[in-house]
């Protein structure tokens, strides 16, 4: 069951990479409207398994994100679980190495830390 949770998981983060980064102009459009582009990547890239304020559908497979500032005040350590979860967390975690599988790029992954901090 777990597996296919994973893979579930794995598969809807993939799908709102791929959209995110098939749209042409998005690095424009991230400069202009950082804190817009944040929320747009984390709610196509973490919905699928987290809940957090601002969805209209609530993942399951992961914990709620909410008061993120406070339970991640190292900035690093939110990053490197985005990154790699599997090395920065827990080697058998369901949530995807977004950073390590180039599902999301540096500038990506500040912007949707930024966002979390607003939860």
């Amino acid at each position: 069951m777990k597996q296919r949770t994973t893979a579930a998981c794995f598969s809807s983060a993939l799908a709102g990479a791929l959209l995110l980064i098939s749209q042409p102009g998005l690095a424009a459009e991230k400069a202009k409207s950082a804190p817009h582009q944040g929320q747009k990547l984390t709610v196509g890239l973490c919905q699928p398994c987290h809940q957090f304020t601002g969805t209209s559908q609530a993942g399951t497979a992961g914990p709620p994100l909410l008061a993120m500032k406070a339970r991640f005040p190292d900035r690093q350590k939110l990053h490197d679980i985005i990154y790699d979860a599997h090395a920065h967390l827990r080697p058998d975690t369901m949530m995807p190495p977004f950073g390590r599988t180039g599902l999301a790029d540096e500038a990506q992954i500040q912007l949707m830390i930024d966002f979390l901090y607003t939860l």
